[in-house]
Protein backbone atom coordinates (compact mmCIF):
# COMPACT_ATOMS: atom_id res chain seq x y z
CA UNK A 1 0.00 0.00 0.00
CA UNK A 2 1.32 3.16 -1.17
CA UNK A 3 -0.52 6.92 -0.12
CA UNK A 4 0.69 10.25 -0.28
CA UNK A 5 -0.65 12.59 2.33
CA UNK A 6 -0.31 16.37 3.31
CA UNK A 7 -0.04 17.94 6.40
CA UNK A 8 -0.88 21.40 7.03
CA UNK A 9 -0.38 23.55 10.30
CA UNK A 10 -0.21 27.30 10.49
CA UNK A 11 0.06 27.90 6.81
CA UNK A 12 3.45 24.94 6.61
CA UNK A 13 2.79 21.86 4.75
CA UNK A 14 4.31 18.99 5.59
CA UNK A 15 4.02 16.08 3.25
CA UNK A 16 3.70 12.55 4.05
CA UNK A 17 4.38 9.15 1.78
CA UNK A 18 3.76 6.50 3.23
CA UNK A 19 3.92 2.58 1.84
CA UNK A 20 2.76 -0.68 4.02
CA UNK A 21 2.87 -4.56 3.55
CA UNK A 22 5.43 -4.65 0.93
CA UNK A 23 6.17 -7.99 1.91
CA UNK A 24 9.66 -8.01 0.05
CA UNK A 25 10.75 -11.37 1.08
CA UNK A 26 11.01 -13.16 -2.09
CA UNK A 27 11.43 -10.28 -4.35
CA UNK A 28 14.95 -9.50 -5.41
CA UNK A 29 13.96 -5.74 -6.07
CA UNK A 30 11.06 -3.08 -5.50
CA UNK A 31 11.83 0.51 -5.45
CA UNK A 32 8.74 3.02 -5.86
CA UNK A 33 7.99 5.25 -7.75
CA UNK A 34 9.97 8.59 -7.74
CA UNK A 35 7.81 11.47 -7.31
CA UNK A 36 8.90 14.88 -7.57
CA UNK A 37 10.14 16.95 -4.76
CA UNK A 38 10.38 13.89 -2.10
CA UNK A 39 13.64 14.42 -1.22
CA UNK A 40 11.59 16.92 0.81
CA UNK A 41 9.21 14.76 2.19
CA UNK A 42 8.86 12.35 5.16
CA UNK A 43 8.32 8.43 4.30
CA UNK A 44 6.40 6.36 7.08
CA UNK A 45 7.35 2.71 6.51
CA UNK A 46 4.57 1.08 8.43
CA UNK A 47 4.72 -2.59 9.26
CA UNK A 48 5.60 -5.87 7.00
CA UNK A 49 8.02 -4.23 4.90
CA UNK A 50 10.41 -7.37 5.31
CA UNK A 51 11.61 -10.13 7.27
CA UNK A 52 14.21 -9.68 10.01
CA UNK A 53 17.67 -7.31 9.04
CA UNK A 54 16.93 -7.96 5.71
CA UNK A 55 14.77 -4.76 5.23
CA UNK A 56 18.23 -2.76 5.37
CA UNK A 57 19.10 -2.30 2.20
CA UNK A 58 15.63 -1.16 1.15
CA UNK A 59 15.76 1.15 4.28
CA UNK A 60 19.39 2.77 3.39
CA UNK A 61 17.80 3.05 -0.16
CA UNK A 62 14.72 4.85 1.09
CA UNK A 63 17.25 7.14 3.32
CA UNK A 64 18.90 8.14 0.38
CA UNK A 65 15.62 9.32 -1.17
CA UNK A 66 13.50 11.24 1.50
CA UNK A 67 14.53 13.81 3.88
CA UNK A 68 13.19 11.79 6.78
CA UNK A 69 12.07 8.05 7.63
CA UNK A 70 9.81 6.63 10.02
CA UNK A 71 9.97 2.88 10.38
CA UNK A 72 7.19 1.14 12.42
CA UNK A 73 7.83 -2.81 13.13
CA UNK A 74 5.28 -5.41 12.83
CA UNK A 75 1.29 -4.66 12.01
Amino acid sequence: TEQLLYYSCLEKRMKIRYMSDLHLEGRTTYLPVVMKGESEQTLVLAGDIHVGDRAIPFLKEMCSRFKYVIYVFGN
